[in-house]
């Protein structure tokens, strides 16, 4: 056989690979499934604890109830016992539920920890328990996520418990 015939031959197998790798790329591509969109929720209090999920992780949500004069949220602190880190957080959630309508309300956000006493007892506990008014709420920058905003100063009640967060 010529070098000429072996050469083309060769480079045809090239090209087939190149083709049928390049095909199951597409093909993979195509058919990849997108992830499934959030249900729509039922009631106020499914919006508030999908809101509150967005910002501080679906898994670490406790508990989540609204009615005509509050949203209370309870999830488990993000963010490594870190308070700055909490506090933005809980601007972030505050904006977010204001933008989805639920404005003329108190809200309160309780990060909760988990303890262990002298007795080797765990449990948890509220980290930081922030109220704010519908005043507050209101007059909040949510330009930005409330970034700028120091929540100690502004809540209603700001309640960080020292001796179990750092």
């Amino acid at each position: 056989m010529s070098e000429k015939k072996r050469g083309g031959c060769a480079s045809r197998l090239w090209l087939f690979l190149f083709v049928s790798i390049a095909g199951l790329i597409l093909y993979g591509a195509m058919n990849r499934k997108s992830p499934a969109p959030l249900p729509e929720p039922s009631s106020p209090t499914e919006l508030a604890q999908q809101i509150i999920g967005g910002v501080v992780g679906a898994d670490r949500v406790i508990s989540v109830s609204v009615d005509s004069s509050a949203v209370i949220a309870r999830y488990e602190w993000a963010g490594d016992y870190d308070p700055d880190f909490a506090d933005q957080k809980m601007l972030e959630a505050t904006c977010a539920l204001r933008e989805a309508g639920f404005d003329g309300v108190r809200y309160r956000l309780i990060a909760m920890v988990d303890t262990v006493d002298q007795f080797g007892n765990e449990g948890t506990d509220d980290g930081l328990n922030a109220i704010l008014t519908p005043e507050i709420i209101e007059q909040l920058n949510c330009a930005n996520d409330g970034a700028g905003a120091n929540l100690e100063q502004i809540a209603h009640s700001y309640e960080l418990r020292r001796d179990i967060v750092r």
